[in-house]
């Protein structure tokens, strides 16, 4: 996968796939072994901000991203939160204004 991704570049796909793979390795484990579970939470953590990096308009994997730093809930993650919160409020505001039929102030 990560020759993939160095020939073609990074895309929310070729991010998507291993973030998907972290995050049930990351279920797997969180219970049996913490250390390792936060490792894979790191991972995810990296692949659903770089989805949102590659597809700022989906809010989704902003929204899981900022999630999954809640539940690390370390100082580096609260200021990560920061630095999202912004850029995901910005994409989510479309799809309320879609699913609402209003217009909400920004």
């Amino acid at each position: 996968m990560g020759e993939r991704r160095a020939h073609h570049g990074e895309n929310a796909e070729t991010n998507g796939i291993p973030g998907r793979v972290y995050k049930d390795k990351f279920a797997e484990s969180e219970l049996e072994n913490p250390t390792i579970a936060s490792v894979y939470l790191d991972r995810v953590i990296e692949a659903y901000i770089r989805i949102f990096e590659c597809e700022p308009a989906d809010d989704s994997p902003g929204v899981n991203a900022i999630n999954l730093l809640i539940l690390k809930g370390a100082l580096d993650a609260l200021l990560e939160i920061e630095h999202l919160a912004p850029a995901v409020s910005f994409a989510v505001v479309p799809r309320l204004q879609s699913r609402d039929g209003e217009t909400l102030p920004q």
